[in-house]
């Protein structure tokens, strides 16, 4: 839905910018209309340019595939082949390397404000101390709204234990709880030399490994820290 707003919202733009009611997105895989696209784009967001650079090489992959078996868009076909090259060639250069740049600029000189310890401390002992009674109030009177709150709870304390995305935290399955590193499965501890700390961790965390949320093949680590039951 997000690109489907952005790629509205840059028809809508090319539409006042070139006083063309009737454009549409298909009219805009046309290489004759690549520099008003640049400087349309060039108006907005860093952010913004780079997403909607990405959809329209999209967009034009699915208008050159669609020639392919159909053949009353050869035409159509033959554009996006000439446009997505004019992407290839040119788009880094007038767009997206600016972008990238603008946005290193901007994120090397945000503050970053870190949460107090005791903000942690805090967050933690309400959330274990409300998972804890939600499960006895499920115990007796089981409905969606404790399940709800419940599963929201467990992920939040997820996140903040293991300051991860909310993404890749939510992406645990039953299977991959079900099998992961149980309390107190590694024996010889002492043989890796591990600290007094990472001994500690291993007789009372679980540790599940899940897929990333991005790269394929990049798995990631979580750890399950003990909850009051």
């Amino acid at each position: 839905r997000n690109t489907l707003r952005e790629l509205g919202r840059l028809v809508y733009n090319m539409r006042r910018e070139m006083k063309i009611p009737d454009l549409d997105l298909m009219s805009l895989i046309n290489p004759v209309l690549y520099p008003n696209l640049v400087d349309c784009i060039k108006k907005e967001k860093p952010s913004y340019q780079l997403r909607v650079g990405h959809a329209l090489t999209h967009v034009s992959k699915v208008v050159k595939n669609d020639s392919y078996i159909y053949p009353g868009k050869r035409e159509l076909g033959q554009r996006a082949v000439e446009f997505q090259s004019l992407m290839n060639e040119f788009w880094t250069l007038d767009v997206s390397a600016k972008s990238r740049q603008d946005l290193y600029d901007r994120q090397a000189n945000n503050k970053t404000t870190l949460p107090s310890a005791a903000d942690i401390i805090k967050l933690n002992e309400y959330l274990k101390r409300n998972i804890t009674r939600i499960i006895v109030n499920l115990d007796d009177d089981p409905n969606i709204e404790d399940y709800d709150f419940l599963q929201k709870a467990l992920l939040c304390l997820i996140v903040v234990f293991n300051r991860k995305r909310a993404g890749e935290a939510s992406q645990i399955k039953v299977y991959q709880y079900m099998h992961g590193c149980k309390v107190g499965t590694v024996s010889n501890v002492d043989e890796f030399g591990l600290s007094m700390f990472e001994r500690h961790l291993i007789k009372t965390h679980r540790r599940i490994v899940i897929p990333g949320k991005h790269e394929i093949g990049r798995h990631t680590s979580e750890l399950q820290s003990p909850v009051p039951i």
